[in-house]
């Protein structure tokens, strides 16, 4: 079980005026476009170890500039309840 204050949680900066952290939740995917602007946050002394795997994918077709997304384009604005 992952808490939040064994840290390792991904923040979303996307927007400046309301950063949204997520912890991390066993046999979960966190997915989204970037450039996102995010950080994950420093483990805390003694807390559990974990694993966590990370890639993307990559195609050839362009994206709308980042000013153009919104949070939606995020699996992470789901999880936390908005529509």
């Amino acid at each position: 079980e992952c808490r939040e204050e064994y840290g390792g949680s991904f923040v979303d900066l996307h927007r400046q005026d309301a950063p949204q952290a997520l912890v991390p939740m066993f046999n979960s995917i966190v997915a989204f476009l970037v450039p996102r602007v995010h950080e994950v946050q420093e483990l805390s002394q003694g807390c559990p170890s974990r694993l966590s795997i990370f890639g993307w994918f990559s195609d050839d077709v362009p994206y709308l500039p980042l000013s153009k997304h919104g949070p939606e384009l995020s699996t992470m604005y789901e999880r936390n309840g908005c529509k």
